[in-house]
């Protein structure tokens, strides 16, 4: 768990130690993640247009 939420950008410690749950703050990560990827490939489809 710890390597998966280092990936992440998350640290275990960190989390524990401020009694968030680890899993659902990975889940947020990659939620985060995905929704910024989509949005980049929205600037990009709309500067094609252009």
């Amino acid at each position: 768990m710890p390597e998966a939420l280092a990936v992440c950008g998350l640290d275990f410690a960190k989390l524990k130690a401020t009694g968030q749950d680890p899993c659902w703050a990975m889940f947020a990560a990659i939620e985060q993640a995905q929704l910024f990827a989509a949005l980049l490939e929205f600037q990009k489809k709309i500067r094609a247009k252009d």
